[in-house]
């Protein structure tokens, strides 16, 4: 026999539980989606492998960071931006240099699909443009077009920017010579874009506009754009901090530290092991 007033209780308390756990299923599905990208990265390098272990320690240290907020919906916002960031250190602080541009792309895109419309990705990475070039009766006429303040070798780019994202094309107003010249000459055209048209496209779409014609300066445009959407200043992770790192890992853990020429990590080794453990041991 149940008495209605522990039922109540009872369907009381499962009420509050499924909303708790609905409240935080954004945090959750976040997380999961963050583990599975980074997971791809073994595809790159074969060290570049991440355990579920590690990466729960880090959602658990997301969680326990003190957020003084009384909206549950911003506090979630805040836990993943939290852990969005704990997440770029930890694997950034794992790979080589020449990898950071490139996770932190990958990162972008896996987080932040919204970002990118129909096609824009594709163009990017060059998987469609070959089969629309060869399916387009107009791509000679259109190279024809292709104004004066662009060099004539990046008039193919141009082309194939015209085919893949005619609307882009159509919105950045490459005949305006006046419009454009200042951008050409500019050594850093990434960060001075014509405020016009800046402000009616999106960042990853500026991206695009260098890989076509300023590809000199395609590298430093990705930076700026993972950095602006991660909401980080720059793509490489602070200087390894070997206190920081030891606090963070766990005894059973073993921490591998790959130097380059002329770099020795010993003193600093040698200095932790002093102050954490008795010298005499080590």
């Amino acid at each position: 026999y149940t008495s209605p007033i522990g039922g109540n209780r009872a369907l009381t308390f499962n009420l509050l539980y499924f909303q708790e756990r609905d409240a935080y299923l954004t945090l959750a599905e976040s997380g999961s989606k963050m583990y599975f990208i980074i997971s791809d990265l073994s595809k790159i390098n074969n060290m570049y492998r991440f355990s579920l272990a590690s990466f729960l320690r880090l959602f658990q240290r997301a969680l326990q960071s003190e957020l003084d907020l009384g909206n549950t919906e911003e506090r979630i916002k805040s836990l993943i931006s939290s852990l969005k960031h704990l997440v770029y250190e930890y694997v950034c602080r794992c790979l080589f240099k020449a990898d950071q541009l490139m996770f932190a792309l990958h990162f972008v895109k896996g987080m932040h699909p919204e970002l990118f419309q129909n096609n824009e990705w594709d163009t990017f990475t060059g998987v469609i443009i070959g089969d629309m070039l060869r399916k387009s009766d107009s791509t000679k006429s259109i190279r024809d077009q292709i104004p004066p303040w662009i060099e004539q070798e990046r008039s193919w780019a141009v082309a194939t920017l015209k085919i893949s994202l005619p609307n882009l094309c159509q919105t950045v107003c490459f005949q305006d010579v006046a419009l454009w010249q200042p951008f050409s000459r500019s050594s850093v055209c990434e960060q001075e874009f014509p405020s016009i048209i800046a402000n009616r496209i999106s960042l990853f779409q500026q991206v695009l506009v260098v890989q076509a014609v300023r590809p000199d300066r395609l590298q430093s445009a990705m930076a700026l754009f993972a950095c602006k959407t991660l909401g980080i200043k720059e793509l490489s992770p602070p200087p390894l901090n070997l206190k920081r790192l030891y606090k963070e890992t766990l005894e059973i853990e073993p921490i591998l530290i790959i130097i380059s020429p002329g770099a020795d990590p010993s003193q600093e080794l040698q200095e932790l092991a002093s102050t954490e453990r008795n010298g005499e041991c080590y």
